[in-house]
Order: structure tokens, then sequence, then C-alpha cells
């Protein structure tokens, strides 16, 4: 392994440990809108980092496919959970009904189906490939990809507004 991608993954290590002191920081703050969502943002954004150092310190290709299942938890989680922060935090979480948030969280649940299965899984990732330094994989994606990418971006874009 080429010592830039350890220096790499102890930079993802160190936004994790970054990212858990802030969940835990803000987790505690229970009264301040979207304090319980920004928590869940940062685990989410924890969880994305951690797996993309595994990916990069793991050795085994098999290894690192299933480093790249657990880091898209963190990677699809992250545009919904910004999104309803973004409406706690400016006080329109009355627009969070149970069925709304059951549709934020449609296109990351199909998407992350398809990639614990092993049927659907080139939906998502049409190929998965080794780097040729050993560090991440070089994905091409597929055909759901752009959906999931679209509706992400959205929900990125309708947070900041």
């Amino acid at each position: 392994m080429q010592t830039q991608w350890i220096l790499f993954s102890g930079v993802l290590i160190l936004n994790t440990l970054a990212a858990l002191f802030l969940a835990l920081l803000v987790g505690r703050r229970r009264n301040a809108p979207g304090s319980s969502q920004a928590a869940f943002l940062f685990v989410a954004l924890a969880l994305w980092t951690f797996a993309y150092a595994m990916i990069t310190l793991s050795k085994d290709y098999d290894a690192k496919v299933f480093w790249v299942k657990i880091e898209n938890i963190g990677i699809l989680s992250t545009p919904v959970l910004w999104l309803m922060f973004a409406l706690h935090y400016t006080r329109r979480e009355k627009w969070l009904t149970r069925f709304t948030t059951f549709l934020l969280w449609i296109v990351p649940l199909v998407s992350l189906t398809s990639l614990f299965s092993g049927t659907w899984f080139n939906l998502y990732y049409a190929s998965l490939l080794p780097g040729e330094s050993g560090g991440p994989l070089i994905h091409q994606r597929g055909p759901w990809y752009g959906t999931q990418l679209f509706v992400s971006y959205g929900f990125l874009v309708a947070g900041l507004l």
C-alpha cells in the first residue's frame, strides 16, 4: 500500500472522530431546533468517512466491496438527513409528516436494497474494479445511480434554499 493512501485514510479517520464528536455535542442540545437531525447527519457522515478509510486500507477486493456497501449507508442518508435538519432548523417541520418522511427515504432505500442484494447490485454500480495503486475501487455507474444522484442533489439544494 502506498503512503498516500495511508495518509489519506488517516485524514478520513480524523474526520470520522470529528463528526462523532459533533454528533455527541449537538445531540446533547435537545431543545435546539434540528439538533437530533444534525446529530444523525453527523453519524451518517462519520460512517461514510470511516468506511471510505476502510476501503483504502483493505487489501482484499471482497473487503473493499463490503466497505463500499457500508459507505453508501452514510452517503445515501446524508442528503435526506440534511433536508430534514434544514426543515427542523427553520421550523418547517410540519412539512415532515410520516408520509412525506417515507417519501424522502424511498430512493435511498431502493438504492441500498440494490447495493446489498446480489442480484440488483449492478443497477447501482455496473462494475467495481481494483484501483492501480491499491487504494479505493474504481466504479462504473449503473442505470439507477443517476436517479439517486439527481434526488440527492435535489435534497441538498432544497435544504440550502
